[in-house]
């Protein structure tokens, strides 16, 4: 048991010195160790976040939680990560989130600007995020307040022209409908988007199908509720 935990906490220091140095200046000498750090780091991350979470530290998620979304919004980060890293990070964060659904509101601008952030994978970043916010909005007591932002935030969205990666729309009308669904004095403003989005020609026939499908959806969601 003693060796376990000597091993689990020797990988975990690994991971945060990965994950803190992650920005190594890619002119190091030493170029061999920089490869095989980063060929094993989603590894190192995996068994970190399992650590994190088997810990029930608080104060270790919040920071963690709160470093992972800094660093997927630097680039140069980015191009040192493989895409199993990067998927690792997202996983972890998930995994977090799902355990401390408040991090949502208290990390909010970090989440927003992760959002905001172009990269080579901003399309893979974003579904995840945009997955987090749909699942874990039923579990909390959002207000229009508290959540007036990240509507803002995926409202902009609309106005996108790239329609080839459909995973990214399908997540982010998940997770502009939850907002509507989860709080009712956005869900008019949520329903006009939508009904604005179905008059556009711009828009391919499966996104304006999925999107009639989420209107019906949260008017008798809004129906049923004002029957109560």
């Amino acid at each position: 048991m003693f060796v376990n935990i000597c091993y689990i906490i020797g990988v975990e220091k690994a991971a945060i010195q990965g994950l803190d140095h992650a920005n190594i200046s890619k002119g190091v000498k030493n170029k061999i160790k920089v490869k095989e750090i980063v060929k094993n780091m989603n590894i190192y991350f995996r068994v970190y976040f399992e650590t994190i979470l088997w810990s029930k530290k608080n104060e270790w998620i919040y920071q963690i939680a709160k470093l992972v979304l800094y660093k997927l919004s630097c680039s140069d980060v980015l191009e040192m990560l493989s895409k199993d890293c990067i998927k690792e990070l997202l996983k972890g964060l998930n995994n977090i989130i799902q355990n401390n659904y408040r991090l949502l509101l208290v990390l909010k601008n970090e989440f927003i600007n992760l959002l905001k952030s172009k990269s080579n994978y901003y399309y893979l970043i974003s579904r995840y995020i945009l997955d987090i916010i749909a699942h874990n909005l039923e579990r909390m007591k959002i207000t229009y307040d508290k959540i007036e932002d990240y509507y803002i935030t995926l409202n902009s969205f609309f106005s996108k022209n790239n329609f080839t990666e459909l995973k990214f729309w399908m997540s982010l009308i998940h997770a502009f409908t939850s907002i509507a669904l989860y709080c009712h004095d956005l869900s008019n403003h949520i329903l006009a988007t939508y009904e604005n989005v179905i008059i556009q020609n711009k828009y391919p026939l499966i996104l304006k199908s999925i999107i009639i499908e989420n209107i019906n959806l949260i008017k008798n969601i809004s129906y049923t509720k004002n029957m109560v």
